[in-house]
């Protein structure tokens, strides 16, 4: 595909990669760009992140180079990383529309 596309392999893939990374709900261009600059280019990668060190260290990111209003909180990033692990293949949409990983029981289960 890459030399179909006239592009570089690894070009190919940080692409492939950033619009995966953007089917996570409410993980938008910047948010992905954030994400990156933290080498968190996957969904399978944020899928395993903590959520309260994800919060400080894009908090941290965002004091030094003012790119958000607004970073995200923890409860969302939590969010985020249960989407994520919904992307990655790893967990399931619930009756409500919110992603579980696969680990968590379905409450009717």
């Amino acid at each position: 595909l890459a030399d179909h596309c006239g592009v570089e392999p690894a070009r190919l893939t940080r692409l492939v990669d950033r619009a995966r990374l953007r089917q996570v709900q409410g993980v938008g261009l910047t948010y992905a760009s954030m994400l990156e600059m933290l080498d968190i280019s996957t969904p399978e990668r944020l899928s395993t992140c903590d959520a309260g060190d994800l919060a400080r260290q894009l908090g941290e990111l965002n004091r030094r180079e003012i790119l958000v209003r607004r970073t995200p909180g923890e409860a969302e990033i939590e969010r985020w990383i249960e989407g994520a692990a919904f992307v990655a293949g790893s967990g399931r949409e619930t009756e409500t529309g919110r992603h579980e990983p696969k680990s968590r029981p379905h409450p009717r289960e």
